[in-house]
């Protein structure tokens, strides 16, 4: 079982911090604490109390405790074992296995499902799930949450959550947008995102491989953050912040979702790339766009009834599709078309052989690299794709 959560990132900040002045009383509280807020606004109040204390006393011990007085950690100055040390308490903690309220009774209950629960305007996940996230922001930027089912396919993992982090999200943060990226997989894929972490507001869902289930769990966890935007990107799929950008704007204007109709393959093995220009008239996915990339507004979140994926491992287009029909949105209102001869930006699948669904299984048509539909990718990103023929 993976033990990082937001105590892990909390405890190694406070060492970071306090050095060898800081103790954890007991490893195992771990697992049955959380912060009553932020980690950073929670060390801010420490480092202050700390300073405050230093100007009263030359020797005392700070203990960070929860409500009922109980002591999870400790921060000391001076001779600790002297007899006129100084002991005050901090309240800094909520302890959820001995709460007896209804509302702790139910963080239990989420604390069992092994994800996420909420107090107060935070959002903590428990071990084996990493990562912490306010509810609302202070800022007036409009909240968007890349939510992200995560499954093998390690090294272009790697790749993809490093064009996310180093390129998509700082792009969209310059143009005013507060991202937080949620992924959701298994004890393997966290290996491979945990050194990501350090991007900050990274929350990572522990599930088993089914689909759906993580699709639930993202759209559910949007919703109870109250995101004013969920984008749905596959691992494989690599978006620009242009085309992010037109989507979230459509799916503003019509106040609930959108997607777009037509992307560029890319095949590993090859390096051949070819448009895919959507779902033909006969298709029955025809006029509702691709499943990466789709746009959901915060009045579609929290209008949708829970678990509207299936517990499957595909199909998930054509099943949502009956609940988004539900809200009338015209075809023209929802999707951005294909144009051939536009010069916007194609969102960028990379097959493996380890896709289900092979490069040439699609009706594709041929495209140079060089294309500026194409060519908005990074280079050190395409150098790193093509490192994957190997």
């Amino acid at each position: 079982m993976l033990q990082g959560n937001a105590i892990d990132f909390f405890t190694s900040n406070m060492t970071t911090v306090f050095g060898k002045s800081f103790c954890v009383c007991n490893e195992n509280c771990k697992s049955v604490i959380v912060l009553k807020s932020s980690i950073f606004e929670t060390i801010s109040r420490i480092q202050e109390q700390h300073t405050l204390l230093k100007r009263k006393y030359d020797h005392f011990v700070l203990n960070l405790t929860d409500s009922q007085k109980n002591v999870y950690m400790q921060v000391g100055h001076g001779g600790m074992s002297k007899d006129n040390i100084q002991k005050l308490d901090m309240d800094v903690f909520q302890n959820i296995s001995t709460s007896s309220t209804v509302e702790n009774e139910s963080l239990v209950k989420y604390l069992k499902e092994g994800n996420y629960f909420q107090i107060g305007d935070y959002i903590h996940t428990v071990a084996p799930s990493y990562g912490q996230c306010a509810v609302s922001s202070e800022s007036s930027k409009p909240r968007l949450a890349i939510c992200t089912p995560v499954f093998k396919r390690f090294a272009l993992l790697d790749i993809w959550l490093k064009y996310m982090t180093l390129y998509l999200i700082p792009n969209l943060e310059d143009k005013g947008y507060e991202i937080t990226l949620v992924l959701s997989g298994g004890d393997e894929e966290f290996n491979v995102a945990k050194p990501y972490t350090v991007f900050g507001r990274l929350v990572y869902l522990h599930h088993k491989n089914v689909l759906g289930d993580k699709k639930n769990i993202l759209l559910s966890f949007s919703k109870i953050a109250d995101f004013d935007y969920l984008a749905f990107i596959d691992s494989d799929d690599f978006f620009s912040d242009q085309t992010l950008s037109m989507l979230i704007e459509k799916a503003n204007q019509n106040a609930f979702w959108s997607s777009v109709q037509g992307c560029c393959f890319l095949d590993i093995l090859t390096m051949r790339a070819g448009v895919f220009s959507g779902y033909g008239e006969k298709k029955e996915l025809y006029g509702w766009g691709l499943g990466s990339g789709r746009v959901f507004t915060k009045k579609l979140i929290k209008s949708l009834e829970d678990n509207p994926f299936p517990p499957l491992n595909k199909s998930m287009d054509f099943y949502i599709r009956q609940y988004l029909a539900t809200f009338n949105v015209p075809q023209e209102s929802r999707l951005i078309p294909y144009v051939e001869n536009e010069d916007t930006y194609l969102f960028i699948g990379v097959k493996t052989d380890e896709n289900i669904w092979k490069y040439d299984e699609y009706s594709l048509t041929p495209i140079d690299l060089d294309s500026n539909r194409i060519a908005w990718l990074p280079k050190p990103i395409v150098e790193e794709l093509d490192t994957l023929k190997s």
